[in-house]
């Protein structure tokens, strides 16, 4: 699995910063269940069925491949995962997008906060003293989704792996968030804790900003 990291580069008075995102890790435990149930189930169907489980085949393959596929690569592990860059300059912070880049005024920033949509965590910028992470109820929610077929055939043992899989999935799931005009305007996502936090120390301390209120 690769580890997140980011670059800056200096141009003048501005700084230009380039982010990898970690890679999501893969789900062993549920795709090793998956793996025990898929042949359970197998076993189980193919005395019912004429052709020595042929026909079952298939969908027991799609039980014990698509879902731990889903859990590695589906839209909750690849939601805001990708390289970005962006510049900092000392009075607004450049965004690229896709219709354009968008220029948030220093002074029209409300402040900067890491994100996790995964845990529910945030952690906002304070130059003077350490936040605390605010973790809420995310787990939960999406342990139930995750785990819902797996724990099906396996129950808790099931419900177990999904979490434990989450919690990995959360570890490197972190961004940095720019308010402003009303909207969070996403800088890097895909991160761990120690990346995120260091890039957001960085570039609150290029642009100025105070603590959060």
């Amino acid at each position: 699995m690769s580890r997140a990291s980011y670059r800056k580069e200096r141009q003048g008075t501005d700084w230009t910063f380039e982010t990898r995102p970690a890679s999501p890790p893969f789900p062993w435990g549920s795709a090793a269940l998956c793996f025990v149930g898929g042949f359970a189930l197998f076993v189980i169907l193919a005395g019912m069925v004429s052709r020595g489980g042929s026909e079952v085949l298939p969908f027991v393959a799609l039980f014990a491949f698509a879902i731990p596929f889903v859990m590695w690569k589906g839209p909750k592990a690849a939601r805001y995962r990708r390289p970005a860059s962006f510049v900092v300059t000392p009075t607004a912070i450049r965004v690229a997008q896709n219709v354009g880049d968008a220029e948030l005024k220093r002074a029209g920033i409300h402040r900067l906060i890491l994100r996790n949509h995964v845990s529910d965590g945030e952690l906002a910028y304070s130059p003077a003293s350490t936040s605390t992470v605010c973790v809420g109820s995310g787990f939960a929610g999406m342990t139930a989704v995750a785990s819902a077929v797996v724990a099906t055939a396996l129950s808790d043992t099931g419900r177990q792996a999904a979490a434990h899989h989450m919690k990995r999935l959360a570890k490197v799931s972190w961004r940095l968030d720019a308010e402003s005009g009303g909207r969070a305007w996403t800088l890097a996502g895909g991160l761990d804790e120690s990346t995120a936090y260091g890039l957001m120390t960085e570039v609150g301390g290029l642009i100025g900003m105070r603590d959060a209120a």
